[in-house]
């Protein structure tokens, strides 16, 4: 066998765990499905190279792998047995393709969620990517102790139905914030686990009228959706805004109307518009001209003028629908 196929047939050995994606993880489900939650601060990445043998011909050239390990002096622990001043050992992959890797980088803050192998006294970020998150300022760590702090009150009350519609407020407060957005957002759709377990919860007749988001919730998020600006949003802020206005498809396409010029053709949430916008009017021709939209953005068939035009003929088809 040829040294790429010792090569390739590791990886494929080694690493098939990470060829399918993990699912979504938001938050609050990191607090509850992690073995630890700690805040800390990453004081150096250390790095081992190992040379991998070819399997079976002794004189094939190997590959040298590179493992990486972050080095995390622990500043206030939330959940396992760890202490505050206690250093770890975080074993973790930067160079993964798929799913997206966890990431540490030195001198730098975080909040992470971590379980830890039984066979050795390393520690592993909780889903990946989803499992750290690196800090920027003390404003924005607070808001993430505070969040952490809150979830794990909320989830010690023994009524179950308290219990949920404290959650549903937890995931409103997550929503209004732009680092924290998508846990709630992911969370608050329909269809998603929380709200079908919500939903299924026997209540009594007096609380059924009061399942999921109330009439002040909404308005909070239609508010912060309106305040935010638009070329920052993305689908799941969309989705956010058929809960909002209860899926009132006229509201939402006179949102739409009034904001869609200020998108710009090249950001990302362009072209979420014009797929969700397709969807709500369940225009067909409008998916076909998503897909020519898509493509001319693309690196590959990179066509500025054709997708700008795409997109201008576009905003004038939303702004003259009645």
């Amino acid at each position: 066998m040829k040294p790429i196929v010792y090569t390739l047939l590791f990886w494929i050995l080694t690493y098939t765990v990470y060829a399918f994606p993990i699912p979504p993880c938001p938050l609050r489900q990191l607090i509850i499905n992690s073995e630890y939650c700690i805040a800390g601060k990453v004081l150096d990445i250390k790095t081992k190279q190992e040379y991998i043998q070819p399997l079976d011909d002794k004189k094939a050239d190997g590959f040298t792998r590179t493992d990486y390990f972050a080095q995390v002096l622990i500043t206030e622990v939330f959940k396992g047995s760890k202490h505050a001043q206690d250093t770890i050992s975080i074993s973790f992959n930067p160079n993964m393709v798929c799913p997206g890797p966890d990431v540490y980088n030195k001198d730098t803050e975080v909040i992470t969620f971590l379980d830890q192998s039984s066979t050795d006294t390393l520690f592993r970020t909780h889903s990946l990517s989803y499992g750290v998150k690196t800090i920027s300022n003390a404003q924005e760590m607070q808001w993430y102790k505070t969040l952490i702090r809150q979830m794990q009150i909320i989830l010690t009350y023994p009524n179950v139905v308290q219990r949920q519609q404290e959650t549903i407020e937890w995931l409103v407060r997550c929503a209004e914030n732009y680092k924290t957005r998508w846990d709630g957002i992911y969370e608050l759709k329909q269809g998603s686990e929380f709200m079908v377990a919500y939903n299924m919860t026997p209540l009594l007749e007096v609380q059924r009228n009061e399942r999921g988001l109330n009439s002040i919730q909404k308005q909070r998020l239609y508010n912060y959706f309106v305040q935010t600006n638009i070329s920052t949003l993305s689908y799941w802020d969309f989705t956010l805004l058929e809960l909002a206005l209860e899926s009132d498809k006229k509201k939402i396409k006179e949102l739409l109307k009034k904001y869609i010029s200020k998108i710009a053709y090249s950001s990302e949430v362009a072209l979420y518009v014009m797929n969700y916008y397709g969807t709500l009017i369940n225009n067909k021709h409008l998916y076909i001209t998503s897909d020519e939209f898509q493509e001319a953005l693309s690196a590959t068939n990179h066509n500025p003028e054709k997708a700008s035009l795409i997109w201008n003929t576009f905003v004038a088809q939303v702004q003259n629908t009645p």
